[in-house]
C-alpha cells in the first residue's frame, strides 16, 4: 500500500523548516525557500520542498515541486543519507527516476529508511 503524501505536522517540523514553510510563514519566504534559495543544510531543504509543494498557495506548491524535480544529485544525495520522514522519502524516490544513482542509494539493504513504497 502506498503511503498518502500529506503535508507534515507543522508542530513537528524542524526549526530551520519551519521559519520557510510553517503556516504563518510570509508567501514571498515561503516562495523563495520554494526555489531552493533559502540558506538550508540538504536535509532541511529536501523536508521544506516537500511541506511547501503541498502549500495553499498554489503558486508556492508549484514551484516547491519544479524545485524538487530539479535538484542536483550533490544537494539530493547529501539529503538523503540523513534519515528523513518516510513520506519525504518517497516523494523524492518519485522523482529521482532520472537519477540511477540516487535510486540506488535509497533501495540499497544498508540504507537507513525502509524501502519507499510509492512509484
Amino acid at each position: 500500500m502506498p503511503l498518502e503524501l500529506v503535508a507534515l505536522d507543522p508542530a513537528s517540523l524542524p526549526a530551520a523548516v519551519a521559519r520557510v514553510a510553517g503556516p504563518s510563514v510570509p508567501p514571498q519566504a515561503k516562495m523563495m525557500a520554494a526555489k531552493g534559495l533559502a540558506p538550508m543544510a540538504p536535509r532541511e531543504m529536501l523536508t521544506a520542498l516537500y511541506q511547501l509543494s503541498y502549500d495553499a498557495e498554489s503558486q508556492v506548491a508549484r514551484a516547491a515541486e519544479q524545485t524538487a524535480g530539479k535538484l542536483p544529485e550533490s544537494i539530493l544525495g547529501a539529503g538523503l543519507a540523513d534519515a528523513l520522514d518516510p513520506r519525504v522519502l518517497d516523494f523524492f524516490f518519485i522523482r529521482a527516476r532520472r537519477s540511477c544513482s540516487i535510486r540506488r542509494r535509497m533501495t540499497r539493504p544498508s540504507s537507513p529508511w525502509p524501502r519507499p513504497l510509492a512509484m
